[in-house]
């Protein structure tokens, strides 16, 4: 058995992450402009490229979009624009996501953090939690994702689903209702 100098919760932020590290970002792109390059829709440097691509972010998930921004003088590499491009711009802001996803994972397998609410309890808004969940609402606890340390809220009790939350921040904003 392998003996670990420190716990994973030593190692790892107190906070849940919230964004990519410096690292991850510019492995992203890097892997992103190669990716362009692969694929034909660009012959252009891949610091060029990634020089675009930050232009982008934050990302919309609209590809045809983004690729009428490259387009522009602004951007500093030329692309082969069409369809199947379009539909690798739409990827980018699902596949940045992810990596962010996999930190939150591994931040919830070093940490743990256990519900303070179970599934069906009735809790009032203390604070805005988001939009559509105003101070003063009522909401249930209709579910969660453990590995991600998330609620599942809704003004439904008997929704299987809801909005999507952090834990801390339900526990923050929210209170049980009586």
């Amino acid at each position: 058995m392998e003996q670990k100098l420190f716990s994973d919760s030593e190692v790892f932020q107190k906070e849940r992450p919230t964004k990519l590290t410096d690292k991850q970002v510019d492995d992203f792109y890097l892997e992103r402009a190669k990716d362009l390059i692969e694929n034909g829709y660009s012959k252009d440097y891949v610091e060029d490229i990634i020089e675009d691509l930050k232009e982008l972010y934050p990302f919309r998930d609209n590809g045809f979009e983004m690729a009428n921004e490259l387009k522009s003088y602004k951007m500093k590499a030329c692309y082969e624009i069409d369809t199947q491009f379009c539909e690798w711009l739409d990827c980018l802001s699902f596949e940045y996501d992810q990596i962010l996803t996999k930190n939150v994972i591994d931040w919830v397998k070093a940490h743990n953090p256990q519900p303070k609410f179970e599934k069906g309890t009735k809790l009032l808004i203390t604070e805005h939690l988001c939009y559509g969940k105003p101070k003063g609402a009522i909401v249930y606890v209709t579910g969660g994702r453990k590995e991600e340390a998330c609620y599942w809220i809704d003004e439904n009790p008997n929704k299987d689903g809801g909005t999507v939350i952090e834990y801390e921040l339900v526990e923050k904003c929210c209170v049980i209702a009586e």
